[in-house]
């Protein structure tokens, strides 16, 4: 299982599926939730983080080392599942990347 996956839920009846539609479509509603799963994989993260960094198994610079793949692993995950990213910083990605390319 990889940090930040989105995870699989069961079938909804109709009108259990259309109150979680306008939840997810209400902007404000979508911006904390977003918010609140950012946390929740920072968290896991740092979890891992500090389990590795106290395995007395592990040196420091292996563990630092793998605490750097674990974010860069997980930082290309993020890019791209775009699902998860709020939608305004799929639009900075699109300008940087523009901006990047030369128009």
């Amino acid at each position: 299982e990889h940090i930040g996956q989105t995870p699989r839920y069961d079938m909804l009846a109709t009108k259990e599926f259309y109150m979680a539609h306008r939840e997810i479509l209400d902007k404000i509603e979508y911006s904390k939730n977003m918010h609140q799963h950012k946390l929740s994989i920072k968290k896991q993260m740092e979890q891992k983080e500090q389990e590795l960094m106290s395995n007395p198994k592990i040196t420091k610079r292996k563990a630092q080392e793998i605490i750097d793949k674990m974010r860069k692993d997980q930082d290309k995950q993020a890019k791209e599942n775009q699902i998860m990213r709020h939608p305004f910083e799929r639009f900075l990605d699109e300008m940087h990347e523009i901006a990047e390319n030369g128009g």
